[in-house]
């Protein structure tokens, strides 16, 4: 398979499957609306000045944001096709760009968020230390990361999206995963810990409360202090 058969079969399967397993219907669309759920309820009821979101696509997670803001920037490297209701907002803008070179200057946000970015990305390090340059001192940061290639995520992709990515038409399916999930989880959590080291990250593993890559489902790591006890970040 050349190269720009390959862009145009990953945009098809984008496009036509990663969408509809995500947000529709299903078990992997049910969990992914938890998984942003969970991420935004420690911010309830705050407030933060300026957020930005890295691989916000078209803007999906706005809808389970709780706490106000005054700017949302997100970033992608695809133009981001926002929903009107998201569109018509003055406060919320997108941008195309790259997460291993944020163009914005240093301790810009208030919050920074990543939901499922940082196992496609060519250096997940580089992300994470562009995130702790634009974060303001005192700043918070949400990321989310399924645990791939744990066990329990294999088994249930193999039980639920594989066998939907065939039925769609799309048997290559763990092709397509393994061009596009590059890092490993473990990895990934590593490189957090160590460039966060000051910022005193804590992660939060689920469905276990322990830390277990391969009988976990997914990880939310968070940087800073959630506004259960810090109304708002100036």
């Amino acid at each position: 398979m050349d190269s720009n058969h390959g862009s145009s079969d990953s945009d098809r399967f984008y496009g036509e499957f990663y969408e509809r397993v995500n947000w529709t219907k299903g078990i992997g669309a049910f969990a992914v609306r938890g998984m942003h759920r969970k991420m935004e309820k420690e911010y309830a009821n705050g407030h933060f000045e300026t957020c930005l979101e890295l691989g916000g696509g078209s803007g999906q997670h706005l809808d389970y944001v709780l706490h106000g803001f005054n700017s949302y920037v997100l970033v992608d490297l695809r133009e981001a096709q926002l929903s009107l209701k998201w569109a018509s907002d003055p406060r919320i803008r997108s941008v195309t760009g790259d997460a291993e070179n944020i163009p914005f200057h240093d301790k810009y946000f208030d919050r920074v968020i990543i939901t499922c970015l940082l196992h496609h990305v060519d250096n997940p390090e580089k992300v994470l230390q562009e995130v702790d340059r634009v974060l303001k001192i005192g700043g918070v940061a949400t990321i989310f990361l399924p645990c791939d290639p744990g066990l329990l995520v294999r088994l249930t992709r193999r039980l639920t999206t594989q066998r939907l990515a065939k039925k769609l038409g799309f048997p290559d399916y763990k092709l397509y995963l393994a061009r596009e999930h590059k890092n490993h989880v473990a990895s990934i959590v590593r490189l957090a810990q160590h460039t966060f080291r000051d910022r005193k990250p804590k992660f939060k593993w689920s469905p276990l409360p322990f830390q277990t890559w391969n009988l976990n489902a997914f990880l939310i790591i968070r940087i800073g202090k959630s506004t259960k006890s810090q109304k708002s970040i100036q």
